[in-house]
């Protein structure tokens, strides 16, 4: 089993990203330096550990008085060093989910351990509940008269089964391949916006079985300012901290294998 990391929680009104330092040095000094600009933040408290960061931001302070459209500042100043931060990832450690952007999110990567929490039935009422409410209260008091006002559609939060193919390769003189084909529960996850959402893309469905352990992307549409960004990390933040480390991983476990082929390397 990988080793395992929550990479983003939400908690009590409270977001926590955990930055996972890199070994060169270059990379790990850019890491430092975009760290640093969040320890400027009031909202923000930074606690340092050997090779990990932890931030964790008060979103109270982020959070819309009153619901517009605009562009706040505040919150890019919170995402634009957090994503860059985060921008650095060990491919063989399973991190629950991790995050991709550029000022603007851009996809969330599932891993095995959010996976298995979503085939066991980990997303109940209660736990969507909270997220959705966590969700909510950063887009400010009318937030829901504005739905009414210029149709923008409102926060959800759902499974929607998608079928992918799984490809296990293994190489030797001859590559030894097999596919199989399985449906998995993908999250879909929607903000206020005009269709502001996070899923699953048909046009990413196939799943590589080698030492990666991020199964596949959730990709962001339509997120077009820093808070409908901002409600999408609460959200997933705050399904993550229901997820358990170290649990046994079943994620792929109802694939349905064909036949293997060998071919030459290089094929």
């Amino acid at each position: 089993m990988p080793a395992q990391f929550s990479q983003l929680t939400y908690e009590a009104g409270l977001l926590t990203a955990n930055v996972r330092l890199q070994a060169d040095s270059l990379e790990r000094n850019y890491q430092l330096d975009q760290v640093a600009e969040l320890a400027k933040l009031s909202i923000c408290t930074v606690t340092e550990n050997d090779d990990a960061i932890s931030v964790t931001a008060e979103t109270a302070g982020l959070s819309m008085a009153d619901y517009n459209f605009r562009v706040d500042s505040r919150i890019g100043s919170y995402l634009n060093p957090l994503f860059a931060a985060m921008s650095y990832r060990n491919d063989k450690t399973d991190s629950v989910v991790d995050v991709d952007g550029y000022r603007l999110l851009g996809a969330v990567g599932v891993h095995p351990s959010f996976q298995t929490w979503l085939n066991d039935g980990g997303l109940t009422d209660d736990v969507r509940e909270d997220a959705l409410f966590a969700m909510l209260r950063l887009h400010g008091k009318n937030a829901r008269k504005h739905l009414d006002d210029v149709g923008f559609m409102g926060i959800g939060i759902g499974l929607w089964p998608a079928d992918f193919t799984l490809t296990d390769r293994q190489s030797s003189d001859l590559v030894t391949a097999k596919e199989g084909r399985f449906s998995l529960p993908t999250l879909a996850m929607q903000t206020i916006g005009n269709c502001a959402c996070l899923g699953s893309s048909s046009s990413n469905r196939n799943i590589f079985k080698d030492d990666r352990t991020k199964l596949y992307d959730l990709t962001a549409h339509n997120l077009d300012t820093a808070h409908q960004t901002l409600s999408i990390l609460v959200g997933i933040g705050s399904l993550a901290a229901n997820v358990p480390l170290n649990a046994a991983d079943t994620a792929l476990s109802s694939a349905v294998w064909g036949q293997s082929r060998r071919s030459p390397e290089g094929c």
